[in-house]
């Protein structure tokens, strides 16, 4: 029962019932919003501790949406008793409508396209607020309450209300009323972990009976998230909340009655009152105005807002550091960003360490004799220069512009040691799939650089020896298989898919070399004698306008292609077992003598595209900031080419394929290990491999069927383009991304 301050019984809800809608996993250009799914688990909670009965419907189409609200109205809405709630989270949208007026709010089932792609299948699909009209004339009930999480214009509906005088509940709030709030007005965009929600829960646990009287009115409710929705996003999304414009439906007032034990607190905390927010706005006006005399006026009305019995904790602490970053702006503005600068270091002989003067080691000159580093403008260094069988000389500069620094080094006289301009390096993998590589660092080497060049120009960096978490974790993989259902495939395919990313431990025993780049036309042709991927079926056969380029990535190479490319790279490069691939297959990875070539692990390569990160990529879990970092499926591609799936929400500045190193590297210094084309490494596919592999590591050389394949490519969208993300394909098979 819902009762007034004389404890006398305004009137008595026979059934209370909520509809929950959620619709995050879009299939036709919407973004998707996984945060969807966890709001409604919050709003059933809430809910149901003020005694609804909760039902849901998750990623309804157009059909399911409308038929189920029908449904819902018809079976729990013919008591006049009852109370209806409806809540929906997911997309809304506006549109212009071609006979003018004010535009028209649609909220966005899951098989509905954006307007800008298709109108009138747009139209046809999403659920305009004229429909909400006559589905909220047809409930019978006295009281419902529409509560809908997405953005658009609702004031075509209900009248927008902007005020809330305080007043308890009264008999006339018992007349019939159909009430709507929405998240926000037009133009305003809602994110994906809705604030929203979170504030309409805060508001049915107390925060938003205003009067304070043991009773939530849909008006409190509507005014209260209004108001702290403000000044959460600084004005940034505007709640909008009002009544029906219906002269019989607008009279009363949805009602929520707390707990006995709660309408019984006499001593019941207020909550943020009218004056407070009033207040509020002002102290965030004088803050983005900016200015000294502006943040004093703030400081001084947030000193009033701390004082006042109604205010709220969590706007004010908010404020106080705003006003606090203000200040040390306005006061200690921050030096002008300095300019960097290129030292360029000539060293003769050849193959010098270089250390600065607390003796970190900087790099080596290598074959070329040069070492390039980037420093601030003004920077002083002190650099040790040192080569067994040299004298040490050190070197002290203060960088103004970008310099060369030439320096020559004496030969000891006394030890009378010669030296040899290209030392025997051991490296290990190169990068990526066609990439080969050698094993890893095992005894007899004294290489110690970070970075190597082989006879042909393939660079290569040293990758650390370490432990790391391969693999994706639940919310990855869960979002992975709604991603790949959209994509058209099967279910069961999809969770199969992604169980092979199981997270397990891995330890890289020995440090190894990798190569800077996808290997190169350039490179292969130099090592093969010529471009024989362009005399294949699948080249020859491709109707895609690939640009000519040795700077290009090498693709339509199969496995077996690059094991014979590895094989004559080692015979070239004078290893002593040069077919690699059989060697590791019959005694393992420690059977590779030093200084060969042999293509990654699948656990080699994962964790040198990490390079110690933990995200669902090196750069971050945000797939948006991939054409920062790659070549990948983006909005130049789609406007040329039909792409199957959603292509990233950037642009990367090429529609196919990308030259090497264009995009910004990983901590490791590797580039392009997401993107630009699919890289093999060595392992035989097994979805279950991981679950019984050793810790250290790991490379499955059990037969089957196909070989692994990671990084994505520039035709695939963002699911595939991940770390953890395991393809396959047979060793014989050629592609126009596949390299």
């Amino acid at each position: 029962p819902v009762v007034d301050e004389k404890n006398e019984e305004i009137l008595r809800y026979e059934g209370s019932y909520a509809l929950l809608i959620g619709a995050w996993k879009y299939t036709h250009g919407y973004s998707r919003l996984p945060g969807v799914k966890g709001e409604l688990d919050d709003v059933e909670a809430v809910l149901e501790e003020h005694k609804f009965k909760v039902e849901r419907l998750e990623n309804p189409d157009h059909v399911d949406l409308q038929a189920r609200i029908k449904n819902f109205i018809l079976e729990r809405g013919s008591n006049p008793l009852n109370r209806l709630l409806i809540f929906f989270a997911g997309h809304g949208q506006n549109l212009e409508l071609a006979y003018g007026g004010e535009p028209m709010g649609y909220i966005v089932p899951v098989d509905a396209p954006p307007p800008d792609q298709n109108r009138a299948l747009f139209r046809a699909r999403a659920l305009s607020m004229e429909q909400f009209g006559p589905m909220a004339r047809d409930i019978e009930s006295n009281h419902a309450l529409f509560v809908l999480d997405c953005c658009f214009s609702g004031s075509v509906l209900f009248a927008l209300e902007r005020t809330q005088e305080k007043a308890p509940v009264s008999k006339t709030m018992a007349r019939p009323v159909r009430q709507f709030i929405t998240a926000g007005e037009d133009s305003k965009t809602v994110p994906d972990r809705s604030e929203f929600a979170k504030v309409f829960i805060d508001g049915l646990r107390g925060e938003a009976d205003l009067y304070p009287d043991g009773n939530i009115t849909g008006r409190e409710l509507g005014y209260y998230i209004q108001k702290r929705i403000l000044a959460i996003t600084h004005e940034m999304q505007e709640p909008q909340y009002g009544k029906i414009r219906d002269r019989v439906l607008g009279n009363g007032d949805f009602l929520f009655p707390l707990r006995a034990e709660k309408s019984k607190q006499k001593t019941k905390k207020p909550g943020p009152t009218r004056e407070f927010y009033f207040g509020f706005s002002k102290v965030q006006e004088w803050l983005k105005l900016g200015g000294e005399t502006n943040l004093l006026q703030a400081s001084e009305k947030l000193d009033r807002l701390k004082t006042l019995p109604g205010g709220d904790p969590i706007l004010i602490a908010r404020a106080d550091k705003d006003l606090q970053d203000a200040f040390r702006r306005l006061y200690n503005r921050p030096a002008p960003p300095t300019e960097e600068v290129s030292l360029t270091l000539e060293v003769e002989p050849k193959w010098v360490y270089v250390y600065d003067g607390g003796g970190k080691y900087l790099g080596n000159t290598q074959d070329a004799g040069m070492l390039n580093l980037k420093r601030e403008s003004g920077t002083t260094l002190e650099l040790v220069f040192k080569k067994k069988g040299f004298k040490r000389q050190v070197k002290s500069l203060t960088l103004k512009r970008n310099t060369v620094l030439q320096v020559r080094l004496e030969p000891n006289r006394k030890t009378a040691t010669s030296y040899s301009s290209t030392p025997s390096p051991s490296y290990s993998s190169s990068h990526g799939a066609p990439s080969p590589s050698s094993s890893g660092l095992t005894g007899g080497s004294n290489q110690t650089s970070s970075s190597y060049t082989n006879s042909i120009g393939m660079k290569f960096k040293l990758i650390p020896a370490g432990s790391f978490t391969m693999g994706s974790p639940e919310w990855e993989q869960e979002n992975a298989i709604e991603d790949c259902i959209s994509d058209g495939f099967e279910e069961r395919n999809c969770k199969i898919w992604a169980s092979g990313e199981d997270r397990h431990s891995v330890k890289i025993a020995q440090s190894f070399y990798l190569g800077e780049t996808e290997v190169t036309r350039g490179q292969w042709a130099e090592v093969m004698g010529s471009n024989t991927w362009a005399n294949t079926k699948e080249y020859k056969e491709n109707k895609i306008p690939f640009k000519d380029g040795d700077s290009y990535p090498v693709v339509f190479v199969s496995f077996e292609d690059i094991r014979e490319f590895v094989k004559r790279l080692n015979e070239r490069e004078d290893c002593g077992r040069s077919e690699t691939v059989s060697v590791v297959e019959a005694v393992g990875l420690a059977g590779v003598p030093v200084g060969c070539y042999r293509l990654p692990t699948e656990a080699e390569w994962e964790y040198a595209a990490r390079a110690g990160s933990r995200t669902t990529r090196f750069w971050g879990n945000n797939s948006k900031d991939a054409c920062k970092y790659g070549n990948v499926a983006d909005q130049s591609l789609k406007g040329k080419y039909t792409v199957k799936g959603r292509v990233h929400e950037c642009d990367d500045g090429y529609v196919l394929l990308a030259p090497v190193g264009k995009f910004r590297a990983n901590d490791f210094g590797l580039y392009d290990m997401l993107g630009n084309v699919w890289e093999w490494v060595l392992d035989w596919y097994d979805s279950g491999y991981y679950g019984e592999s050793p810790s250290s590591d790991p490379v499955n050389l059990q037969k089957a069927s196909a070989r692994v394949l990671r990084g994505g490519s520039w035709y695939y969208d963002p699911w595939y383009v991940r770390s953890a993300f395991r393809d396959w394909s047979s060793p014989g098979d050629r592609g126009n991304d596949v390299g």
